[in-house]
């Protein structure tokens, strides 16, 4: 009967966990703004989405992250850039009225894909840390108790489909508990999205 009870109790705790919807942050005033991207070549980035940080008005320690990614769009670097992939530089770097504009209205069809509910006192994160990510299937994976890194971030290659010998960066791969999600641009859409950045580039001379 013990054993009953504990394994109802697994069960119970378990369908909780994966059925705690990520919190809504209607209302919440948005502090930071951060861009995903991926090193193109040495003078290009893909930026593939953005996370932005919601503060609780009624509770300022109580924040939420929530990474969201939209359709690539290639942008010029204006500055060096020494790793392949950087999910915290600020999207103000890239201060180009054409640029700022595309990343604007491109960022309103964003779907988010990640949330990251924690308590930032004085700048130090304390207290648990719950984290969502995305399934296939549209559902979340949810950890309750997630680590300081959750989800975990890792840069994502494939063989150059020119050559093959060669692996090119794509995107960024998030990976909580069981679930993965990759947010990548398709090798086949990059001629694609260089030619329409080279048009845009002309038609803003």
């Amino acid at each position: 009967m013990l054993l009953l009870v504990f394994l109802a109790t697994l069960w119970s705790n378990s369908l909780h966990a994966d059925q705690a919807p990520p919190p809504d942050v209607s209302g919440w005033q948005q502090v930071q703004t951060l861009r995903l991207d991926v090193r193109l070549d040495d003078d290009r980035l893909i930026i593939l989405g953005f996370s932005a940080t919601y503060q609780d008005p009624a509770d300022p320690a109580s924040r939420v992250r929530v990474f969201y990614q939209h359709q690539p769009v290639v942008v010029m670097a204006r500055q060096s850039v020494t790793d392949s992939f950087n999910a915290t530089r600020d999207l103000t770097s890239f201060n180009r009225n054409r640029e700022e504009s595309a990343l604007t209205e491109t960022r309103k069809s964003a779907t988010p894909f990640c949330f990251i509910a924690e308590r930032d006192s004085a700048g130090t994160i304390s207290g648990t840390i719950q984290a969502w990510l995305i399934r296939q299937d549209g559902t979340w994976t949810y950890s309750p108790s997630a680590g300081p890194d959750a989800p975990y971030r890792t840069a994502f290659s494939e063989p150059d489909f020119r050559h093959r010998t060669r692996l090119i960066p794509v995107g960024i791969a998030f990976h909580l508990d069981q679930t993965y999600h990759i947010v990548r641009v398709s090798q086949s859409d990059l001629p694609t999205l260089k030619a329409a950045q080279k048009l845009e580039a002309k038609r803003g001379k």
